[in-house]
């Protein structure tokens, strides 16, 4: 197996979350239950409850620069949290939740046209960082080979030395190993690592961990997105279909009679204020992956009270009942 190629930007969704209320980027509450409400028109039946992503812990865990200037990601914490399954589990667990979310709410018609394409992109990145990520773990841990005559196999991630003797040495110096040949136990010598597969593994230790957070937080904004988008148009729907709704005035007062005499004085023409948007005109609006804009913060709307809860289930985040 090839050492995978990484030759593309990392990128965390840059707008602002399109849950109401929520003033954070997108995907940052992975480790938060989020209660996601998009009236219509003041209709706020639907509401849709995402449970927590994934724990908070050592995944992802910051550390001042040496200069103490910044911060910089602290692999030494970080990636031995991270190559777990069950931290695995959780990310694909979450990404497939979001598609079937996505899914379920676009064959039901609540996903409109002009965010169905941005919310499956959002879905598409997050499951391509996280397959890279993926393909730079196994890669490390079960093919690499300093020396494919004599040397051990694979140097894990989370490891920031090789060992066995290769500890800030580079080829041409050996290490070695106690194994078992066909004379008995003794030691192997062999090539340490190539100072250019040293830069490698470090570079790839900081690639892995940018992957499996971008994959993270864009899994969560591709839920966030969809449930935003989704309770609206349910909202919408339930709106629509109540007695009255969207019908116009059927009968106009009547105009005051004009006056037969007199001259009428001469009144400059101003034009009516337009009356202010009702709540949810419109739906989100969720930006393409590649044409994400930095969006202002929005501010933090009145807390209603709860109404119907659409509970988004853990493992898959599927749909309970999309229809009452």
């Amino acid at each position: 197996m090839d050492r995978p190629k990484i030759d593309f930007e990392i990128r965390h969704p840059k707008a602002t979350s399109p849950v109401q209320g929520r003033d954070s980027l997108c995907g940052t509450s992975w480790a938060d239950q989020l209660e996601v409400r998009a009236p219509y028109k003041n209709t706020d039946k639907y509401v849709n409850v995402l449970p927590i992503m994934m724990e908070m812990g050592p995944y992802f865990t910051m550390k001042s620069t040496a200069d103490h200037k910044g911060t910089e990601p602290d692999l030494e914490t970080s990636l031995p949290a991270l190559v777990q399954q069950p931290v695995h589990d959780e990310i694909r667990a979450g990404i497939d939740g979001a598609q079937e979310m996505f899914d379920k709410y676009d064959d039901e018609g609540y996903i409109d046209s002009k965010n169905r394409s941005s919310i499956q992109g959002i879905i598409d990145r997050a499951r391509k960082y996280y397959d890279h990520a993926r393909a730079l773990q196994n890669y490390w841990e079960d093919s690499y080979q300093p020396d494919p005559n004599r040397g051990p196999r694979g140097w894990p991630l989370q490891n920031e030395h090789f060992g066995s003797g290769c500890d800030y040495k580079v080829a041409p110096d050996e290490g070695g190993i106690f194994t078992m040949t066909k004379d008995g136990a003794k030691t192997v010598n062999f090539t340490c690592p190539t100072q250019t597969a040293l830069d490698q593994h470090n570079e790839d230790r900081l690639k892995y961990f940018k992957l499996l957070k971008a994959a993270l937080v864009n899994a969560r904004c591709a839920q966030e997105a969809a449930a935003a988008v989704g309770t609206y148009f349910r909202n919408k729907e339930f709106y629509d279909k109540q007695p009255g709704a969207g019908m116009s005035v059927k009968y106009a007062p009547k105009k005051k009679a004009t006056p037969k005499m007199g001259i009428a004085k001469m009144i400059p023409e101003t034009k009516p204020e337009p009356p202010p948007p009702e709540v949810g005109e419109e739906p989100p609006v969720i930006p393409e992956v590649d044409e994400e804009p930095e969006v202002e913060p929005a501010p933090p709307a009145k807390k209603k009270k709860d109404n119907t809860m659409l509970i988004v289930g853990a493992a898959a985040l599927g749909l309970l009942m999309l229809r009452k």
